[in-house]
């Protein structure tokens, strides 16, 4: 792998102090996040297309004269946009929509794919999209693979292994205090976290990994001030607060993977937690080797450089290992891995369908298996993931970040503000006020009223799968209990 390695001067703050664009056919170790990486390309004088890994992240980059594709987007929309006068073409698309995106725009844009580390942490899981990304990159004259994300040879793919990478290294940047908390009651040591926040100055910044953790929080505290920040595909049925990323910013604020990366998030008196569920063995989960990507989400503050990482002492995989531990860890793995193997290539056509179905992901994965339509086999992407991981982990002394004080957002976003949403929040967000609660009897009236929706009671999916703010809970009116949604 070809290497330079750009020191940036003590008295740049962001990229565009240094550049003036991103440089092009290139992997991109930027150093440090927060540095304004995104925002130099948005704000470039060519036509761009970024792809990024999450809808929510979209949502929080996308402003006046940028499109974001999701998948809830049109065709239409994006020609209607090709064809506007915008003098320079910015569009944001998750990896998921490339494809629909590709072939109704020329060689000519810029490509840059940001959160480059994600292809290859989920490389397993979202596969289709990755493959897709990883076989038409080329079509485009200038690419760029961007991340702040500590990279080696054990974590580029191969298929673009061939280009040389850059990494940017800052003088005198503020580097991030860690504070490790490791502890047999993780979950009890998070639950007083919460507890000491609400009688406090200061507001919670929970990034975690566990859905449910989240649940068992809201009901260890079902009076706190919250907002629960994550995917609609996570949303369930009960009354969580669930919120958009533009949201307003809550006392206790709750954000899975959809928030870890690229978002920008702004609360002067907000403190970050990371907290791992450890009991969650997959290989590829572990929250700790995401830190380079959380450290610096507060923007503007004032503890910008201090992360709290809570964390169970009893079974965390990389925790209190020494190399040579985790080496012999790995052989062992792999050793059970290979039997596992052997021992469905031995099995009956009716036995390996049973073992497919009984076996879970996580176990399969501990031993570096993967399995597919056609069967089950060593994988040796995720035992390049498990050693990257543990490097990694054993590296979080070496994170750095912006000095809060020099952060000055460009572009902060809010619902209020022109930001991508589905073609039908657009259209809601036009006959509904942010902040009243609405029962459904009246939801079905406006929006029938005003053509948003076909057909009576048919609001309550479509809310969940189009909106991305809002809250869902059972108040009395009038005497009886009955369902609302408020908007943000």
């Amino acid at each position: 792998m070809k290497e330079e390695t750009v020191y940036i001067p003590k008295e740049c703050n962001y990229l565009s102090d240094y550049i003036d664009v991103l440089p092009g056919n290139c992997i991109l170790d930027k150093g440090m996040c927060g540095c304004g990486g995104t925002t130099l390309e948005l704000t470039s004088k060519r036509n761009s297309l970024i792809l990024v890994p999450t809808i929510n992240l979209v949502l929080n980059k996308a402003r006046e004269g940028i499109l974001g594709v999701t998948g809830d987007t049109e065709t239409c929309e994006l020609v209607d946009y090709l064809k506007s006068d915008v003098s320079y073409k910015k569009i944001m698309c998750t990896y998921d929509s490339f494809r629909k995106v590709i072939d109704k725009i020329g060689r000519d844009f810029f490509l840059l794919v940001d959160e480059y580390h994600v292809l290859f942490l989920q490389y397993k899981f979202r596969n289709k999209a990755i493959r897709y990304l990883l076989d038409n990159y080329s079509k485009f004259d200038e690419v760029c693979f961007m991340s702040a994300t500590p990279l080696t040879e054990n974590n580029v793919l191969k298929e673009i292994s061939s280009l040389p990478v850059i990494r940017y290294r800052w003088i005198g940047k503020l580097p991030v205090q860690v504070n490790y908390m490791p502890t047999a009651w993780w979950r009890k040591e998070l639950h007083n976290r919460i507890l000491e926040c609400l009688n406090s100055d200061y507001n919670l910044h929970i990034f975690l990994n566990s859905f449910m953790t989240i649940k068992y929080m809201v009901n260890k505290l079902p009076d706190i001030d919250y907002r629960v920040v994550c995917s609609k595909y996570q949303r369930d049925k009960s009354s969580l607060n669930y919120q958009g990323i533009n949201s307003k910013v809550r006392k206790v604020n709750f954000y899975t993977s959809t928030a870890f990366e690229g978002t920008d998030i702004f609360d002067r008196k907000g403190k970050t937690i990371v907290v791992s569920d450890t009991n969650i063995t997959c290989t590829v989960s572990d929250i700790s080797v995401l830190l380079p990507q959380i450290a610096g989400r507060l923007r503007d503050s004032i503890y910008l450089n201090q992360i709290e990482y809570i964390f169970s002492a009893v079974n965390h995989r990389y925790y209190n290992k020494t190399k040579r531990e985790f080496d012999m860890f790995v052989m062992e793995n792999e050793r059970q891995g290979n039997i596992s193997v052997g021992n469905y290539e031995s099995l009956s056509a009716e036995g390996r369908m049973n073992m497919m179905r009984i076996v879970s992901d996580d176990l399969l994965m501990n031993f570096y298996v993967g399995r597919d339509d056609d069967g089950m086999y060593l994988d040796p992407n995720l035992k390049n993931i498990d050693m990257d991981n543990f490097r990694q982990f054993n590296e979080l002394k070496y994170l750095y970040t912006q000095r809060p004080s020099e952060y000055v957002p460009e572009s902060r976003t809010a619902h209020k503000d022109r930001v991508y949403k589905s073609r039908y929040e657009e259209l809601a967000y036009k006959v509904l006020q942010l902040g009243k609660p609405y029962t459904r009897d009246l939801l079905d009236r406006i929006l029938l009223e005003k053509g948003i929706l076909n057909n009576a009671g048919m609001w309550n999916r479509f809310i969940v799968d189009n909106f991305s703010s809002f809250k869902k809970e059972r108040k009395s009116i009038g005497g009886k209990n009955q369902t609302v949604y408020t908007f943000y």
